[in-house]
C-alpha cells in the first residue's frame, strides 16, 4: 500500500521545489526577498509541475545568520497566503512558532533540519496539526542546527544516518505522530559533513537505508550542494544526474531548484529504459 502522502500527489518520485526567501542562502540568496519576488517562485514552481513547494525563511547553511522568529514569518507568510489551497505546501524551519502559524495558514508539512530537536515544542505542533514532518540527518547539534564545514569521520556514514533517523523516529512516535506522517531525508551537504564523499556513499548506498525504512518515503536534495563541486550555477546539471540517480536508489522525494529540468532528466531515462521508471 502506498504512503498516504505519495498516494495523495501521485507516483514517486514526487519533486519539492525550492522557494528560499532569505539574502545568504547558499545557492539563491536574494532571488526572492520581495513578497513579489518569492510568490512568483512558488507559482513558477508549480505551473512547472512540483508537487511539493518548499518555503523557508532563514538560510541553515554554512555561514549563514540567524534571523528571529518574526522575521522568518514575515518572509515566507506572503508566499504561504498568495498560493490556492490545492498547492502541497512545506515549510523549512525548526521553529514552533513559525511551524504553527505556516500550518494554521495552510501549510501541510514541516522540513525540519533539526529534526525537532532544536525545538521542544515543534513535535507537539505538528501533532496538534496532523502535519507532515521531515526528519533530517544532521551532524549538528540541536543547540546549533546550522551547517558547519566540519568533516567527522565516519566508519559507515549508512549505518551513522539510519541510527540517528531510527532514534528521531522512536521520538516522534512516543510524541503521538503517526508513522504515515513521517518523512526522511539522509541530509546530503554540509549536513553530512564539509568532506564531499559521504554524500556521494550516500547516494551511492541509498537503498540500504530504503530497505531499512521501508515504511518511509525517503526525501533527498542534492540541488546545487556543494559536494557536486564547481560554482553554484555550474552544479544544476549535476544537480539533475544526482536526483535521476537518487530516485533509483529509493527516494520517493527529490527537493530541487529547478523542478523543470530534473522532470526532463527523469522522463528521458523512462523513455530511453522502456519498461521501466525512476520511481522506485
Amino acid at each position: 500500500m502506498a504512503h498516504p502522502l505519495i498516494a495523495s500527489l501521485g507516483s514517486v518520485p514526487l519533486l519539492m521545489g525550492i522557494v528560499n526567501t532569505t539574502p545568504d542562502s547558499f545557492s539563491d540568496g536574494g532571488d526572492c526577498l520581495t513578497p513579489t519576488m518569492a510568490i512568483a517562485r512558488a507559482r513558477e514552481l508549480v505551473a512547472g509541475g512540483a508537487h511539493i513547494v518548499d518555503i523557508g525563511g532563514e538560510s541553515t547553511g554554512p555561514g549563514s545568520t540567524t534571523v528571529p522568529a518574526s522575521i522568518e514569518w514575515q518572509r515566507i507568510e506572503p508566499a504561504i497566503a498568495a498560493l490556492t489551497p490545492e498547492t502541497f505546501i512545506s515549510v523549512d524551519t525548526y521553529r514552533a512558532s513559525t511551524a504553527n502559524k505556516a500550518l494554521a495558514r495552510g501549510a501541510r508539512m514541516i522540513n525540519d533540519v533539526s529534526a525537532m530537536r532544536a525545538d521542544p515544542e515543534m513535535a507537539s505542533v505538528v501533532k496538534d496539526h496532523d502535519a507532515y514532518v521531515v526528519l533530517m540527518f544532521s551532524k549538528e547539534t540541536a543547540s546549533h542546527p546550522h551547517a558547519t564545514r566540519a568533516a567527522p569521520s565516519y566508519s559507515d556514514v549508512i549505518a551513522a544516518i539510519g541510527d540517528f533517523l531510527a532514534r528521531r523516529i522512536d521520538f516522534s512516535l512516543a510524541q503521538g505522530i503517526s508513522t504515515d506522517r513521517i518523512v526522511l531525508d539522509p541530509g546530503m551537504g554540509a549536513f553530512l559533513s564539509g568532506d564531499p564523499e559521504p554524500s556521494w556513499t550516500v547516494l551511492e548506498q541509498l537503498s540500504r537505508l530504503r530497505e531499512r525504512f521501508s515504511d518511509f518515503p525517503l526525501l533527498v536534495g542534492t540541488s546545487r550542494k556543494s559536494f557536486l563541486g564547481g560554482s553554484v550555477h555550474e552544479r544544476d546539471p549535476l544537480s539533475q544526474l544526482t536526483g535521476l540517480i537518487a530516485a533509483l536508489h529509493g527516494a520517493a522525494i527529490l527537493r530541487t531548484h529547478r523542478v523543470g529540468m530534473l522532470q526532463q532528466f527523469l522522463s528521458a531515462w523512462s523513455r530511453t529504459n522502456p519498461g521501466k521508471s525512476a520511481a522506485r
